[in-house]
């Protein structure tokens, strides 16, 4: 007979049979910020960097919601945007030129141009560092011939570089590089190797992503009931079974967030029965939050997550929500013992 664990904080209880629906884990609103558009979490820290069109970058302190730090001057129509993982370096595409700022917002390099021997690189779109290097990944439109860039900032120099399609997002991890589009979704090695290729279901089919360091996809298709998951690290088969982070039909995605730790995922969609929901990623399973139907979130909420979803970041009508995920660690778990 097989046994299942129920792990509380501060006990264990037993049980002999499956366990009822979990209870609603509640998610306290804890603070809140301007409306901004795009969010980029600091790995390893209670804080993210928010930024629109029409705003400058900020770093937001999502213990209270105030704004600690903002790049000087006013980015506008900003492509890209990322942070090295030692803070020291933070690198923004605007109007496809490459501008490169120290840990103290102080603008260090300016790159229009990436000269390699006869080749020339230029008007650039999009722009995410390999997690732990200074080494930036590049997309670039290239006068038409768009290409796939990897670049040394404090070497300053071109590591490798390959042919690609400029209409798309770039996402890294350590050893992965996936350029999305909105039907394809294509991979590489962190050294742009080519590895394969991941089609959507039907054309422009998709409409939401992210990626971990430690290259775990996800991906949102328009009408699909679930979400797809790949461990990159093990191929392109997807790791879901047809029971797991299910959505519900005839959904829209908004947006899906991944953890740093890998552990949750969130997604902000409509057309389900919820705008929002969460779920653990290792069992696939949905975790009941008080988030869940929540009327102040719609179909272009955005959504991001701290390390372990200790803060959760919504966007809603007004403002974006913080909302804390410390109860996530004393919500029961079933742990099922093998005979």
């Amino acid at each position: 007979m097989r046994k299942i664990i129920m792990a509380l904080l501060g006990g264990i209880i037993f049980f002999g049979g499956a366990l009822p629906v979990a209870a609603e884990v509640t998610l306290p609103l804890t603070g809140s910020f301007g409306l901004s558009g795009q969010f980029q979490i600091v790995k390893g820290q209670e804080r993210v960097w928010e930024w629109s069109s029409y705003q400058q970058l900020s770093l937001i302190d999502l213990q209270n919601g105030e704004r600690i730090q903002s790049l000087s001057g006013r980015e506008s129509s900003i492509e890209g945007f990322d942070v090295s993982d030692d803070q020291t370096r933070r690198v923004v595409v605007k109007q496809g030129v490459l501008h490169v700022y120290n840990a103290f917002g102080t603008k260090v390099q300016e790159i229009s141009m990436i000269i390699d021997n006869e080749n020339k690189f230029s008007e650039f779109v999009d722009v995410q560092f390999i997690p732990n290097t200074h080494t930036v990944v590049l997309l670039a439109k290239n006068g038409g011939n768009a290409k796939l860039l990897s670049y040394d900032l404090d070497a300053e120099q071109l590591i490798s570089s390959r042919g690609t399609s400029p209409y798309g997002q770039l996402l890294t991890a350590r050893d992965h590089v996936a350029v999305v589009y909105s039907s394809t979704v294509y991979l590489y090695t962190s050294d742009l190797t080519y590895t394969g290729v991941i089609h959507a279901r039907e054309e422009d089919g998709i409409e939401a992503f992210d990626m971990n360091d430690e290259g775990l996809l996800i991906i949102g298709e328009q009408g699909v009931p679930q979400l797809d998951v790949y461990d990159l690290n093990h191929g392109l088969e997807k790791t879901q079974t047809s029971e797991q982070f299910v959505m519900g039909s005839d959904v829209f995605y908004s947006d899906i967030a991944i953890d740093e730790s890998g552990a949750f995922i969130a997604v902000t969609s409509s057309g389900s029965d919820r705008p929002f929901s969460l779920f653990e990623r290792k069992t696939g399973q949905r975790i009941y939050t008080s988030l869940d139907q929540n009327q102040d979130f719609s179909y272009q909420s955005g959504v991001e997550l701290s390390n372990e979803a200790h803060s959760i970041i919504v966007e809603g009508a007004n403002q974006t929500n913080i909302y804390s995920g410390k109860e996530l660690s004393k919500r029961p778990i079933a742990i099922q013992i093998p005979k």
